[in-house]
């Protein structure tokens, strides 16, 4: 990707500075660090909230690391633990800030969702302001919808009490106790048990609920980046989001488990997507201000996208999308752009590399947290004509990387470019993943489908 002088605007920004790098697990840090010593960074602390995580993490030469011990389980739970966690600093985290940075210089940057203005004075390059967190309450993005002129589906809010009667629908918490993601707040009701389930749940964290029909078809996302004048818009994005057989006993609960770029939905409507983000977009600058990178979700039905919910942050399909763009640091690009820095980001030309970059290498793969105790490990998977460990020099279509802490497994499979066809729901490849991965290594994660299907496997609805 010919990315030459986005980087140079970069360089400019980290040349000579002490950076400190502030995520939830330290193995997140390791691109990140990379990335901001190879643009000049003199040295980099990193600050990891809640342990270690899976995969590589940073050298020794590279950063020091002052890392916190496991407190949460569940992507969200350790999101607000790591907001927690930096909004209260440690005496150890402290220390390590005041001896790594005496003077009080160095610049900070966090993670996707990093609501913080500075670290103990130490300003973030990037970070979400309050307006722009309210706008990720699932309950009122209809009303912006209809501002801008989305088709969307009909759908109205509810008390938790009594509880709602509707059935075949999906339940949408509010942010009574803070934005939720990963389809944590989410439910689908079909059946009174699912409502008497759900209800019990969320009224832990929720008054309200907005209540829409389910939507046969692919769950997926589109991304666009906002800037002063102008409002770029990216391919569309697969949401592994699955689901349990209608006899399981959590069937009203989706399971988010990551996102690819394999599928393709129609040319028109793809087309309909970019127009849905660039509307939100214009909106987003209009309303509140917005700059960088927002994405909206939704589902792609035979009568085209309907959205369902609004995220005003980067999504974790701009990770996949980096995967297409060699060394380029997007994610720091982006903060850049919040950051409001006088440049000239030459936005039609960015937004063109970048459709270019992920539709010619698609990547992603299937990802979780799980309660189970696993080795730690990375192994080669073969997908055709079923899941099989590859042997040793064999080419494989999917890397399985476990990283392990205690009762706590994190397992992500992502897939080796080139080997995955394009086209079709990643989600079907991802539901024999899972199944493999549960009966070889025990986890006890159970039975998964894919949304779009309109039956479970034993015929019901």
């Amino acid at each position: 990707m010919a990315t030459e002088y986005w980087t140079g605007l970069l360089r400019n920004v980290f040349a000579g500075r002490q950076v400190i790098v502030t995520v939830e697990v330290l193995a997140a840090s390791t691109a990140t660090v990379a990335a901001v010593r190879e643009l000049g960074a003199v040295a980099v602390l990193v600050v990891a909230t809640n342990g270690r995580g899976a995969g590589p993490i940073p050298g020794p030469e590279d950063a020091a690391v002052v890392m916190g011990s496991v407190v949460a389980f569940g992507a969200l739970a350790m999101i607000r633990a790591g907001h927690e966690a930096l909004a209260n600093p440690s005496a150890e985290v402290r220390a390590a800030v005041e001896a790594f940075d005496p003077a009080g210089g160095a610049l900070c940057v966090g993670g996707f969702t990093n609501e913080h203005a500075a670290l103990l004075g130490r300003p973030y390059l990037g970070f979400r302001r309050p307006e722009w967190v309210a706008l990720e309450d699932k309950t009122t993005c209809d009303a912006l919808w209809d501002r801008v002129g989305v088709a969307r589906v009909p759908s109205y809010m509810a008390p938790l009490d009594p509880v709602p009667t509707a059935r075949n629908v999906v339940w949408a918490g509010d942010n009574r106790e803070g934005f939720h993601g990963g389809a944590e707040g989410i439910r689908w009701i079909r059946t009174d048990a699912d409502a008497a389930a759900a209800a019990t749940e969320l009224s832990e964290r929720c008054d309200s609920v907005r209540i829409m029909p389910f939507l046969e078809g692919v769950p997926c996302s589109i991304h666009g980046i906002v800037f002063p004048d102008y409002v770029a818009t990216l391919r569309p994005i697969e949401m592994i989001t699955l689901r349990r057989p209608v006899h399981h006993a959590q069937a009203h609960h989706f399971v988010y488990a990551g996102c690819a770029s394999f599928y393709d939905p129609p040319a028109i409507r793809r087309s309909e997507m970019g127009e849905v983000a660039l509307r939100v977009g214009r909106a987003l600058r209009a309303e509140v201000g917005f700059r960088g990178a927002f994405t909206v979700d939704g589902v792609m039905t035979g009568d085209g996208f309907r959205p369902t919910e609004l995220n005003p942050r980067p999504g974790a399909g701009l990770n996949v999308l980096r995967g297409a763009l060699g060394s380029f640091p997007l994610l720091l690009a982006l903060d850049a752009i919040v950051a409001g820095l006088d440049v000239d980001w030459r936005p039609r030309e960015l937004e063109a590399e970048l459709v270019r970059a992920a539709d010619d290498e698609r990547g992603g793969g299937t990802w979780r947290m799980v309660s189970a105790e696993v080795d730690e490990a990375e192994r080669p998977l073969l997908l055709s004509p079923s899941p099989r460990w590859a042997l040793d020099g064999e080419p494989h279509d999917v890397t399985v990387e476990i990283g392990s802490s205690g009762s706590v497994a994190f397992l992500r499979s992502m897939a080796v470019p080139g080997r995955v066809p394009v086209g079709a729901s990643f989600a079907p490849t991802a539901v024999a993943i899972w199944e493999f991965l549960d009966r070889e290594l025990h986890l006890g994660f159970g039975p998964v489908l894919a949304c779009h299907p309109s039956e479970d496997a034993d015929g019901e609805r």
